[in-house]
C-alpha cells in the first residue's frame, strides 16, 4: 500500500509489475491523494 497523488497513478501503475488492477482508494482529509493497494511478488522488494 501507499499513498500518491492522484495525478500519479499512471506513472505508478506502469512501474509495479502486477499493478494493472490496483485498489484504489481516497484519503480522508486529503483530496489530492489516494492509497493505492497493490499485490507484488515477495521479492520485488
Amino acid at each position: 500500500m501507499l499513498h500518491t497523488p492522484k495525478n500519479k497513478l499512471e506513472e505508478i501503475t506502469a512501474l509495479l509489475p502486477g499493478a494493472e488492477n490496483p485498489t484504489i482508494l481516497p484519503l480522508a482529509h486529503d483530496d489530492s491523494k489516494v492509497a493505492m493497494h497493490v499485490v507484488s511478488q515477495g521479492n520485488l522488494f
